[in-house]
């Protein structure tokens, strides 16, 4: 909660304008409170991994592995999955040739707000007569 309250409030630089902006900006707050939430949340799953350690050890296999690179070769895949997603949506190039407005205005304007008129598919741009 403070590090979202620093980081929104701007809070202390808004109170002194040009005091902080070098050391103790609210960015700069905003990641040493995150830095030591992380550490605090760190430091309680190993006491309750410490707390915990004989019933796990009872009731849960150990790590295998043949589950590690299980686990690994699963998370390379979907990364580059994902990667593979991204990428194509960068080279997919659309086609004119369904455009509506390709077919009213086939060259291209060499600026997006250098023509008079707009592309509409129905005609409305049309002057009646």
């Amino acid at each position: 909660f403070l590090t979202c309250f620093l980081f929104a409030s701007h809070l202390p630089e808004r109170l002194a304008p040009g005091r902080f902006d070098y050391i103790g900006h609210s960015h700069q707050l905003f990641h040493i409170c995150a830095v030591v939430g992380t550490h605090f949340q760190m430091e309680a799953v190993l006491a309750d991994m410490w707390s915990r350690r004989g019933w796990l050890a009872a009731h849960s296999a150990g790590p295998s592995f043949l589950g590690t690179l299980g686990a690994l070769g699963l998370s390379l895949l979907l990364n580059l999955a994902i990667i593979a997603l991204f990428s194509a949506a960068l080279l997919w190039k659309p086609s004119t040739a369904l455009s509506p407005c390709a077919q009213n205005h086939p060259h291209p304007h060499p600026h997006p707000h250098s023509h008079s008129h707009s592309c509409n598919p129905h005609g409305a741009d049309r002057k009646e007569q």
